[in-house]
């Protein structure tokens, strides 16, 4: 990538020199932020108390990382939610709990349940399909997994 304002990692590249970096990739900072109300009685007995914005759901909001991560860790690598929680704790330091993960999932699933549609009408009417079935324990019960795919 080239470097358009002369500098590289703090330094002055010097001449007509191009500078050039290479990319390792975008560091992963998951966001959250928790909002707080704030409320306080006064000397005069009058009491006021903040509210949340309209557009909250919960004091704490999880950023788009977070949720594709949470959503990553589920679906792609089976992680538990406990063990979820444990993860975003001891490396990114951000509290989370199972209910939170949880609400996170479902909101990726309803977010991507139109590109599921899609997919299943290509599926569905398409004129070659290959098939696979995969066994798997779902509440220590032996359950299935099944895909298909088209050609």
């Amino acid at each position: 990538m080239k470097n358009t304002n002369g500098t590289f990692n703090g330094q002055v590249a010097n001449g007509d020199s191009d500078v050039y970096a290479s990319d390792q990739g975008a560091p992963i900072a998951p966001l959250y932020v928790q909002h707080k109300v704030y409320s306080r009685q006064f000397n005069c007995g009058k009491f006021c108390e903040g509210s949340f914005p309209g557009h909250l759901k919960a004091p704490v909001q999880y950023g788009d990382t977070v949720a594709n991560l949470v959503s990553y860790f589920s679906v792609r690598h089976y992680l538990p939610f406990q063990r979820s929680c444990e993860i975003f704790s001891h490396i990114f330091n951000i509290p989370i709990g199972e209910g939170s993960i949880s609400n996170l999932v479902q909101d990726t699933a309803d977010k991507l349940y139109p590109y599921y549609l899609h997919i299943k009408d290509q599926v569905e009417n398409s004129n070659a399909l290959d098939a696979d079935e995969t066994g798997a324990k779902i509440n220590w019960k032996k359950g299935w997994f099944w895909t298909w795919q088209d050609r």
